[in-house]
C-alpha cells in the first residue's frame, strides 16, 4: 500500500510540472498581444491629451483675439506662451482670421491649430518610422 501511495505521489508530482510548462508556453503566447493593447492604450491616450491641448489653447487665442484691439501678433503669442509648457512646444502651425480693430462687435475669430504628432511606438519599436497622427482642432469664438 506504501509503495501504491508513492507512485501516485510520483504522477501527481509530474502533473503539476506539466501544467507549469503548460502555463509558461501560454504566458510566451500571449505577451505579445497584451504589449500591443498596453502600447495601443497608452498612445490613444497620449493622443486625447494632446488633442486637449490643442483645444484649449485654440479656445484661449480666440479668447484673446474677441478683445478690443487684439492683433494676430498677440493671438499667436497667446498660443506660443501656451505651448511652451506642453508636450506640443513650438511645433504646431495656426490660422487665425478675425481679429484687428477694424473687424465688427458681430464678426467673428476663428483659430485654427494644426499638429503633426508622432507616434511613441516609433521610438520603441524598429520599423515604425514615420508613422504620425495629425491633429486639428478650429474655435469659433464671436466679438462681444
Amino acid at each position: 500500500m506504501i509503495e501504491h501511495r508513492g507512485r501516485t505521489q510520483r504522477k501527481a508530482g509530474r502533473r503539476l510540472r506539466s501544467e507549469r510548462g503548460q502555463a509558461v508556453v501560454e504566458f510566451a503566447l500571449l505577451l505579445p498581444v497584451l504589449v500591443v493593447l498596453v502600447v495601443a492604450s497608452l498612445e490613444l491616450a497620449r493622443i486625447f491629451i494632446v488633442r486637449q491641448h490643442l483645444v484649449t489653447a485654440a479656445e484661449m487665442g480666440a479668447r484673446t483675439g474677441t478683445i478690443r484691439n487684439s492683433t494676430v501678433a498677440g493671438v499667436e503669442s497667446a498660443l506660443t506662451t501656451y505651448f511652451a509648457n506642453t508636450q506640443v512646444n513650438n511645433d504646431f502651425t495656426s490660422t487665425i482670421t478675425g481679429v484687428g480693430p477694424d473687424e465688427d462687435f458681430n464678426s467673428t475669430v476663428v483659430v485654427t491649430i494644426n499638429h503633426t504628432l508622432p507616434l511613441f511606438t516609433t521610438v520603441v519599436i524598429p520599423g515604425f518610422e514615420g508613422f504620425t497622427v495629425p491633429l486639428e482642432v478650429s474655435i469659433t469664438m464671436r466679438h462681444q
